[in-house]
């Protein structure tokens, strides 16, 4: 059970490390033509970077919910250290919020990347030759079965617990 926790902590770890890097960096579109990169925050063209203006909803959506799964992972971590205590009730919901904050994560992952990818291709990708995603998109998108491995872990450590009665009290 110890086992499970401490991988859960390890990949939900992995995780947020893998979100941030991918979330500052400035290499999720490539224009090869113009010479030109962006990413969540800067648009960067002949050695000068830009901010990205607020108001691109798509990025403004993927930046909230990139931010939402470093926070859920980061709750997953709390909750299965939290879940190390002695006290059975610890225990108990430290592993069953270490499970939902997983999930939760998983979720606005796939939220932020897919309305991120979806409208890329619609509104950017209009020359599809000089167009790429960079590698600060592909490790946005190699988070995902990290953070699938830390739901599965803390799932594992939570099916292990004792059932709850009163013969455990």
């Amino acid at each position: 059970m110890s086992c499970s926790r401490i991988l859960g902590i390890f990949f939900a770890s992995c995780s947020i490390a893998l979100v941030l890097v991918s979330m500052v960096t400035d290499f999720w579109i490539i224009d090869y033509k113009a010479l030109a990169h962006w990413g969540l925050w800067h648009y960067c063209s002949n050695g000068e970077c830009l901010d990205v203006k607020a108001g691109t909803v798509y990025n403004d959506a993927t930046r909230a919910f990139m931010i939402l799964t470093m926070s859920a992972s980061f709750i997953s971590i709390c909750s299965s250290c939290a879940s190390f205590a002695s006290h059975d009730a610890a225990k108990r919901f430290g592993s069953i919020g270490a499970v939902v904050s997983s999930i939760s994560a998983v979720v606005c992952l796939t939220t932020a990347m897919a309305v991120y990818t979806g409208e890329t291709v619609r509104n950017v990708n209009r020359d599809l030759s000089s167009f790429t995603y960079g590698w600060s998109f592909y490790i946005g998108w190699a988070t995902f079965p990290f953070l699938c491995i830390t739901a599965l872990c803390h799932f594992i450590a939570f099916r292990k617990l004792p059932a709850a009665g009163y013969q455990n009290i």
